[in-house]
């Protein structure tokens, strides 16, 4: 986790972690979620929210008779969060 201020009202944070697959490692399959995120204060108990959240499977498995899964999936919301 990163966390760094901009300035009092705006801040960015990074969350990433590396899973490894422990219990069948000769398949090296990995997971890999990152979260990136900038806040925006709007007043004083009210931000504004973007986030970019992606996450990662080595080896995906595949649903029986359908298709291969992606590998990445990959996320983009903006959000107001208020502070009680």
């Amino acid at each position: 986790t990163f966390r760094w201020g901009f300035s009092e009202h705006v801040r960015f944070s990074e969350e990433f972690e590396v899973i490894p697959y422990v219990l069948a490692p000769e398949l090296g399959r990995v997971l890999i979620n990152s979260t990136t995120k900038l806040n925006a204060r709007l007043t004083e108990s009210l931000s504004l929210a973007t986030s970019l959240l992606l996450n990662y499977d080595s080896d995906p498995p595949v649903p029986m008779g359908g298709s291969p899964r992606k590998e990445l999936d990959v996320a983009l919301t903006v959000g107001v969060e208020a502070a009680f």
